[in-house]
């Protein structure tokens, strides 16, 4: 199965001037943006939650992802953020890996976060790096309901079968050889190959894993190419990333395989 990217559409970037009499930012939240929870690690794509975070909305249009948008930038520590979107009360960015060597079992507390705007700079919002955060991306954004998996061609899956399916995720850790987190995986091979194993379960069964890394041209967005086995018992998916796990979003399942699909009915008792 061949790794794939998305085409990007190259524009001009606009930065807004500056706006006086405008409040400073305030965060209030930082959260994985594949299951929103407070789980982070380098390379996660985040989404930043608070108040006059930016005086409108604007979005990144080609990569490498900028370090400013609309006169808005977030710094990690010591190192500036790259960005996707930012608004007046959500910013979201992916850490970079840059930020720190985070190894296995180990955990960065109160690392600051800064959001900056033409009105000054946020106070500092402390987070908590892992060395990893994994989490399957969703079609509601919210990291619960159907899982994005599409099939060889690109297209949304409609059953779980013994064909390859291709799923997105975050958060999932280092790659090798290191990825961009401005720019995404390589389209071309060497491709960033996750430094580290996963396990991927589909409908409580272990899925075999062709391919596991940095998706291509995609930053803050891993891609995982695997193939169902066995039956499926459940519609859950989840993965396991150096013994963390994952959300549980669903897929597609035949028919019968979990009690969401039995029908029947109930006679009365006497």
């Amino acid at each position: 199965m061949s790794v794939r990217g998305f085409a990007v559409v190259v524009v001009a970037l606009l930065v807004s001037a500056p706006v006086p009499g405008v409040a400073q930012p305030k965060v209030q939240a930082v959260l994985n943006a594949g299951s929103l929870s407070p789980f982070l690690a380098p390379g996660t794509l985040v989404s930043i939650f608070g108040t006059q975070l930016a005086s409108a909305a604007a979005s990144a249009s080609s990569i490498p992802l900028p370090t400013q948008l609309n006169g808005v930038s977030v710094k990690v520590g010591s190192v500036a953020a790259f960005l996707l979107y930012v608004s007046p009360d959500q910013v979201n960015a992916v850490i970079p890996f840059e930020v720190a060597t985070v190894k296995f079992g180990e955990v960065l507390n109160f690392v600051p976060l800064v959001v900056s705007t033409p009105a000054g700079d946020s106070a500092a919002f402390n987070i908590s790096l892992f060395d990893n955060a994994p989490a399957i991306i969703t079609q509601n954004g919210a990291g619960t309901g159907n899982a994005v998996a599409l099939d060889v061609n690109l297209n949304p899956i409609s059953i779980v079968d013994g064909n390859p399916i291709i799923l997105y995720a975050t958060g999932l850790g280092p790659a090798d050889p290191p990825g961009s987190s401005a720019s995404g995986g390589s389209p071309l091979e060497p491709l960033n190959r996750l430094a580290v194993p996963i396990q991927v379960l589909i409908g409580e069964q272990l899925a075999d894993v062709l391919f596991a890394g940095l998706a291509p041209n995609l930053p803050g967005v891993y891609q995982i190419n695997v193939v169902p086995k066995g039956r499926p018992v459940s519609n859950r998916l989840y993965l396991f990333a150096n013994n963390r796990s994952s959300n549980q979003p669903s897929l597609p399942v035949p028919a019968g395989t979990n009690v969401i699909n039995v029908t029947g009915s109930i006679d009365g008792l006497y």
